[in-house]
């Protein structure tokens, strides 16, 4: 299995806010897949709407994709996990407590996502969770405190830049 950490950033609003609470340069996070039966790539994300798959070239004709990095490590058991959440909603009251995981950081508190749901995920939680779940070397963030900056930064320490 070929799976990849892909990163990019939109000009919604959510996106702006969550780069400019962050100080990043991306505001979304997802996993990128090639499908056998479809002899594709894919999108794996958790959106507004749910956590959902969507072809990789649909993708890209609306989101700008900022990074793209290939694991050193095997991701499949995390991926085969994170399959199981498919459908699943996103967690928006996660997502918003996130604000206060980063004030905390700006006053240098490590505070909790006090809100963060154990039913839903926002996009940087379902990648950290494959990550975690796979026992990937060196990941040690809580996956409901991790921004798509922080996964970028990890990223690139961790493993190869596709682009």
């Amino acid at each position: 299995m070929n799976n990849r950490i892909g990163f990019s950033k939109g000009n919604q609003i959510t996106s702006k806010i969550i780069m400019w609470l962050s100080s990043g340069s991306v505001s979304h996070a997802f996993m990128i897949y090639f499908d056998e039966d479809f002899k594709a790539d894919y999108i794996f994300e958790a959106t507004t709407q749910c956590i959902r798959i969507v072809p990789l070239g649909v993708y890209k004709k609306k989101y700008n994709i900022v990074a793209v990095y290939t694991p050193l490590h095997p991701l499949e058991n995390g991926f085969v996990e994170l399959g199981k959440w498919l459908g699943a909603k996103y967690d928006f009251t996660g997502l918003f407590s996130f604000i206060f995981v980063i004030l905390g950081r700006i006053f240098k508190y490590r505070w909790r996502n006090f809100l963060a749901s154990s039913d839903a995920m926002f996009c940087s939680e379902a990648v950290s969770n494959v990550l975690r779940w796979s026992k990937y070397p060196g990941f040690h963030y809580s996956p409901d405190m991790v921004s798509p900056e922080d996964l970028l930064n990890f990223c690139k320490k961790n493993m190869e830049s596709v682009r």
